[in-house]
């Protein structure tokens, strides 16, 4: 089975990996028909991973935590009257971190930690001879325009 992989926070609810996985079937069809070399993409085959920050790697680069549980819709998880406060991962996370959150965008203070971050999770599914094959053809295919280019010119 090919794998493409995208990556979600451990704590992303089976509801969102639903919706995630419903968003890219919308756009499924769109995007066959922009990329027609991936008319035979086979969504089912698609794996929905964990990747993101976690409280050891919050912690060993010192992010700054954000009081509250608020959402993007303005609602509020750490609030008891909230329709999903009560939920069991809910829970957990607050029984586990407290009332609080690291947004993805404090890697601006470590751009160096997030690169890493997402290098070591990429190269996961990534064979390295297959990107010394891929520089390889590059460094070619610059030359060969670098000749031509060389030539056009030489004939102005």
């Amino acid at each position: 089975m090919r794998t493409a992989v995208l990556r979600r926070p451990r704590h992303s609810r089976p509801a969102d990996v639903a919706a995630l996985r419903n968003n890219l079937e919308d756009v499924l069809p769109a995007f066959k028909k922009r990329f027609p070399q991936y008319a035979v993409f086979d969504l089912d085959a698609v794996r929905i991973e964990r990747f993101g920050l976690n409280a050891d790697f919050i912690e060993r680069h010192r992010l700054s935590w954000i009081d509250g549980l608020i959402r993007g819709s303005g609602e509020d998880l750490g609030d008891p009257n909230h329709d999903k406060h009560r939920e069991h991962d809910v829970q957990d996370y607050i029984r586990r971190f407290g009332k609080r959150r690291v947004e993805a965008d404090a890697l601006v203070t470590r751009p160096q930690a997030g690169r890493d971050l997402c290098e070591r999770a990429i190269l996961e599914y990534i064979n390295p001879d297959g990107i010394a094959r891929y520089e390889r053809a590059r460094q070619e295919k610059r030359q060969e325009m670098r000749q031509a280019l060389d030539q056009l010119l030489s004939a102005l």
